[in-house]
């Protein structure tokens, strides 16, 4: 039987003799996507398609090719290819549909638990936001019958409810789900990070700048027209669940960074009971692994600066404190200092001053205003009288209802080291409470620059191996050799005698060992977070400390110009001094 072929069929066999079909559709997918006034836009197609596909079409070949398709109507669609609307349109008229063009996928196609080969199945839509746009996607996941083991994109979680990240899951993954209808490009988490570190962004202005910025794309693109503008429902990026889905990725983020574990449990879902109960559990892992990282400095990426590693700078700073249980009398127990009152840094419950297990005193005055002071508060001889700088605990701060900020370290190149939040004050006894928990995990350097190291050296010399105010260890005898001096920039408000005298970094005593140094890195660091006081005075115990850890982890990072991405970067350093 004759077949009759039309004009248009002729046209395409005629064209397949000098150019195989597919090397014409990808030249004409070029051809649309590079610009009309590109010079010799034919001849770089022509150039593009030879080396993809080993050929050896010539310009006049591509250009012939372009000319027939072009002069014939009837074939016009090939310069119009494009499945974006239509899949809008069928999306729109299917409810139940499971068909996009973003489908997240499992991590494996084998069970963690068992081996077992696994089949996916489509789980249900979720919102998906992109650096530029928020569009539809699918959910798969994966559930083994043998092991009652289910996988997802970037976890899988066990017949306990245990919900785990693996290393090699989150090295590959492009969009991150904790659960729920939002998944997050992990592109927009990393932007959020610098936006967070170079500009101070908070969570409330980044999340209303990214929906404002996305209503206006769409508008430009067209994507709110005709009958799509009916059915049109805005997502908007929640600040909330955007801060809670950033905390997980930060924390598996800064785990795998230092890699001393191939996998991190995350919370089932980010309600707020579970995320407070998975941040109390891994605030001291994570504080105990930035100390051993960037208390070791000196062991990583050289920061380039001769000073780095010749002493350190300490500093308190009170403008990022938050509210906190009025409570005053918590105490911590330390081998060396005894029991040092520290206070209460649980969030006070609503209506009440006082935390949950403290709410028993709420509207009994004898305990709530009874704060017991240290007993350093007259251990110096006329400390006041002596020196204007004295940290001597005033009665006042019992009635207190917010922290007293952080006390941290730096290192005068700019690296943030150990920190800690104050509850009730920056003491003398608070404050070598610090340095002995910083040097249970690393090793300080000899030279210390404080604004108070006049009275803490007066307190060492008189109670060292002298009484039960300062018992003597390894640790204490290392603290008692350090040389301290006042920075540079507290100098001229001291008094005392040895204030201008040994204390001065310039005193001839201390020889070359605090010559160069930038004593000013303290305040210098302080007017950088000073601009995030606002959202970080904001938290609740638990996020507190964990934000503080990732936010001095990417400062820090950004300071030897590493990315927070790298896996294993300090994996040689926690494994040498985890368990030393």
């Amino acid at each position: 039987m004759e077949m009759k072929l039309n004009a248009d069929e002729k046209c395409m066999i005629m064209l397949n003799r000098d150019m195989k079909l597919q090397h014409i559709v990808y030249a004409i997918m070029l051809y649309n996507r590079l610009c009309e006034y590109l010079p010799d836009r034919a001849l770089h197609i022509t150039g593009i398609i030879n080396k993809e596909f080993g050929t050896f079409y010539s310009g006049i070949d591509v250009r012939s090719m372009f000319d027939v398709v072009s002069s014939r109507q009837s074939l016009g669609w090939f310069f119009n290819i494009g499945i974006k609307s239509m899949l809008r349109k069928y999306q729109l008229s299917c409810v139940n549909s499971f068909v996009t063009t973003i489908e997240i996928l499992p991590f494996t196609s084998v069970c963690v638990g068992c081996g077992g080969v696994l089949s996916i199945t489509p789980d249900f839509f979720v919102n998906v936001f992109k650096l530029d746009m928020v569009v539809k996607g699918v959910l798969y996941f994966e559930y083994c019958k043998k092991c009652g083991y289910s996988h997802y994109p970037n976890s899988y979680s066990t017949i306990k409810r245990q919900h785990i990240v693996t290393c090699d899951a989150f090295k590959q993954t492009r969009y991150f789900s904790v659960g729920g209808k939002n998944v997050y490009d992990v592109a927009l988490f990393i932007h959020f990070t610098h936006q967070l570190i170079v500009c101070r962004a908070t969570f409330r202005g980044y999340t209303s700048a990214y929906n404002a910025t996305i209503y206006d794309l769409s508008m430009m693109q067209g994507e709110r027209t005709s009958a799509v503008q009916q059915t049109f429902q805005p997502v908007v990026l929640d600040r909330q669940n955007f801060q809670s889905a950033f905390l997980v990725f930060g924390i598996c983020q800064f785990k795998f960074f230092m890699n001393n574990s191939c996998t991190s449990e995350i919370p089932f879902s980010l309600d707020k009971v579970a995320l407070k109960r998975w941040c109390e559990g891994i605030k001291k892992e994570m504080w105990k692994l930035f100390v051993i990282m960037w208390g070791n400095h000196k062991e990583t990426r050289k920061c380039g600066s001769s000073t780095c590693s010749s002493c350190f700078v300490v500093d308190g700073q009170q403008k990022i404190d938050r509210p906190i249980c009025r409570f005053k009398n918590v105490i911590k127990e330390n081998c060396e200092l005894g029991d040092v009152f520290v206070g209460c840094g649980e969030t006070s419950i609503a209506g009440s001053h006082f935390c949950d297990t403290h709410s028993y005193i709420d509207g009994t005055s004898t305990e709530a205003d009874g704060m017991i002071l240290e007993g350093d508060n007259d251990c110096l001889d006329n400390p006041v009288s002596d020196c204007n700088m004295s940290r001597i605990e005033p009665e006042t701060n019992g009635k207190r209802l917010t922290s007293c900020g952080v006390l941290v370290l730096f290192f005068p190149c700019g690296i943030i080291g150990p920190f800690t939040e104050l509850y009730r004050s920056e003491s003398v006894r608070r404050c070598l409470l610090f340095l002995l928990e910083t040097l249970y995990l690393v090793k300080l350097l000899m030279g210390m620059m404080y604004d108070n190291a006049c009275s803490l050296k007066l307190f060492i010399d008189k109670h060292f191996y002298q009484d039960d105010h300062f018992k003597k260890s390894i640790f204490s005898d290392h603290i008692s050799q350090l040389r301290m001096v006042i920075d540079r920039f507290h100098q001229v408000n001291h008094t005392r005698h040895i204030c201008n005298t040994i204390m001065r970094a310039e005193h001839e005593s201390h020889g070359t060992m605090f010559r160069g140094v930038n004593s000013e890195i303290a305040e210098q660091m302080f007017s950088w977070l000073k601009g995030l006081s606002t959202p970080l005075s904001g938290y609740s115990s638990f996020k507190s400390q964990v934000m503080l850890t990732l936010l001095f982890h990417y400062k820090n990072c950004r300071t030897i110009n590493v990315s927070a991405q790298e896996i294993s970067f300090g994996r040689n350093i926690i494994e040498k001094y985890l368990n030393k």
